[in-house]
């Protein structure tokens, strides 16, 4: 299990796991976007390097790694839109 804390302090989990069983028997379990625990599964190992005999496995890993950071650069600017938004549309003064 990875621990880690993002920008704003907010704490986060990344465990890592095999199931021989399965169709995809590596997996990875994270933190969603929306505060949902998920699970994304793979068919070859992941966590291996560039070079070898598992060049796919890692590809396959890495688009996917790419794809959650793409997707987390969008919600970070749309949350930083509807910040401005919001302030834009604030009073200039308080009035009693």
């Amino acid at each position: 299990m990875i621990t880690w804390l993002d920008e704003s302090g907010t704490v986060h989990y990344s465990t890592f796991g095999y199931d021989p069983g399965a169709a995809e028997p590596y997996w990875v379990r994270y933190t969603g976007l929306d505060g949902e625990t998920r699970t994304k599964s793979f068919r070859l190992r992941p966590w291996q390097e560039k070079a070898g005999e598992n060049w796919e496995g890692f590809k396959e890993y890495s688009d996917w790694h790419d794809q959650l950071a793409a997707e987390q650069k969008r919600f970070e600017a749309a949350a930083k839109g509807r910040v401005a938004a919001a302030q834009d549309q604030a009073p200039e003064t308080v009035r009693p």
